[in-house]
């Protein structure tokens, strides 16, 4: 922008702060407050925090020892978290393949596997998810399901969708 033929800067154009009206103000502070609060819901939720250990595993020889070791922390009863990432892509029709995946068995321990550092899908690792007697929770579980098994052929076995626990539990339909 130039004014008198000279051009002006953000400093020159800011209004001192005695000259800016009371509204506006107001108005600056609500726009920074609705812009960091996603809901009503969102406010009345605990602030959540992982308090134990994360594993990362980023070579396929890692996994089956990594396996053997989620395995400890599993009872019959117990169900382990579930959930996978891969990279977003800019380009209409084009999706990448899972890069992550993310599995806790207890408040304790964590494991990410880097799948795309990996030469190839781990073996160990696609047995604990094809074994169905493990029960894998998550949200939008379905979905990673069928992106594991066309990315790698991992058939995961013995998932539940926790959207629908929820919802029957608080009767949201």
């Amino acid at each position: 922008m130039h004014v008198n033929g000279e051009k002006m800067t953000d400093q020159q154009r800011k209004l001192p702060e005695w000259m800016e009206s009371e509204e506006i103000k107001e108005a600056e502070s609500q726009q920074k407050v609705s812009s960091t609060k996603k809901n009503a819901l969102e406010d009345k939720l605990p602030f959540l925090e992982f308090p134990g250990s994360i594993v990362c595993s980023y070579e396929a020889n890692d996994c089956s020892f990594l396996s053997e070791d989620l395995r400890s922390f599993i009872t019959k009863q117990s169900a382990i978290g579930f959930d996978i990432e891969w990279p977003p892509t800019y380009i209409k029709g084009k999706v990448g393949k899972v890069a992550l995946i993310q599995l806790c068995a207890s408040e304790k321990k964590c494991y990410l596997f880097h799948i795309s550092s990996m030469s190839g899908f781990p073996s160990g690792l696609k047995r604990l998810l094809e074994d169905e007697a493990i029960k894998k929770v998550g949200v939008g579980i379905d979905g990673d399901h069928w992106k594991l098994m066309r990315d790698y052929d991992v058939k995961l076995k013995g998932f539940v969708e926790l959207t629908d626990m929820a919802n029957q539990k608080v009767k949201y339909y």
